[in-house]
């Protein structure tokens, strides 16, 4: 998760320039460049929400190798004590 974390605030810091270098060679009136900063800003809070992770109790990877340890280990474990036991 921290590499697509970082991947989208590349991509918000080059938007950002972008909108920079489009005002200061007068392309957009400086109105427009408020708005689209506006836009962008929002744009990186819905990121940030999406990659907020600190109220999750257990991350996808570790929930699903839990789920892989009950489905295969656990049985071939029961089957090795029932045969140990005779």
């Amino acid at each position: 998760m921290n590499a697509a974390e970082s991947a989208y605030r590349e991509i918000i810091a080059w938007c950002m320039d972008e909108v920079a270098t489009a005002a200061n060679e007068d392309l957009i009136s400086g109105f427009v460049a408020s708005k689209l900063r506006e836009l962008i800003l929002k744009e990186q809070d819905s990121f940030g929400e999406l990659f907020d992770d600190e109220d999750q109790s257990l991350s996808f990877a570790y929930y699903h190798f839990i789920c892989f340890l009950s489905a295969v280990y656990l049985p071939l474990f029961s089957m090795a004590a029932a045969l140990n036991a005779g």
